[in-house]
């Protein structure tokens, strides 16, 4: 489904190059839940972020379903993403000048495939789905921060993604709220088949997840599946 082949990113700071990641390889299947740990500087977010096609590494190659990013244009790239991603941020990123369906509603409209009615059926499905039925017209300002972070779920799920990448979804959360999070994602994921890989620090994650890959230094040092030491 997703791949990454030899990744490596580089950044420059003036006179300095920064090694965010040094040869990073492995494969997502189908269904899988995979989730990336490790310590704050080790490479995850990039990482995350190179597999969703929203930033190109230095060296290597990312594939989605045997496709390389590097040979398909940044408008390809951005429809695929679009019809078969769903991306999750720890911060929500959300249009404060619309409702919550509006916003769930939006990855649809860009998609262009489904009428709006359609798309708005979807978008409350989604809604109701994370428990938030009862909050379709009310904005992001007027929402917690565990509502928001739903409402960003709902709209990762609007196109039915085939796989679900986020980024410590829990992070901004109490404990409470970041577990009631986990087992929504994770519940989601194993009705509708979709892969899941996630970046966190949250073991409420980890431990339920069915492989582990541990970074450091910008590379994976461990890669398996949960060990009972974990759970």
């Amino acid at each position: 489904m997703i791949e990454a082949r030899d990744l490596v990113k580089q950044y420059r700071m003036g006179q300095v190059t920064l090694q965010a990641l040094r040869g990073v390889s492995f494969q997502v299947e189908t269904g899988s839940f995979v989730a990336i740990v490790g310590p704050s500087g080790a490479g995850k977010s990039t990482l995350l972020h190179l597999l969703a096609g929203l930033d190109s590494p230095t060296k290597g190659e990312v594939l989605w379903e045997g496709q390389a990013l590097s040979s398909i244009s940044d408008a390809k790239r951005s429809m695929l993403r679009n019809r078969m991603l769903g991306v999750v941020f720890q911060s929500y990123h959300l249009m404060s000048e619309l409702s919550a369906l509006e916003n769930v509603m939006l990855p649809g409209l860009v998609n262009g495939q489904a009428t709006l009615r359609q798309l708005r059926e979807r978008g409350l499905s989604c809604l109701e789905q994370v428990g938030l039925a009862h909050r379709i017209q009310h904005r992001p300002q007027q929402l917690s921060g565990g509502e928001q972070q739903r409402v960003a779920i709902a709209r990762a799920l609007v196109n039915r993604p085939r796989v679900l990448l986020c980024d410590e979804p829990s992070g901004n959360l109490d404990s409470a709220t970041g577990e009631e999070i986990a087992n929504l994602l994770i519940r989601f994921c194993e009705q509708e088949r979709v892969s899941l890989i996630l970046v966190t620090h949250d073991t409420r994650f980890s431990s339920r997840a069915h492989r582990i890959l541990v970074m450091r230094d910008g590379q994976i040092v461990s890669d398996g599946p949960v060990s009972e030491s974990h759970k």
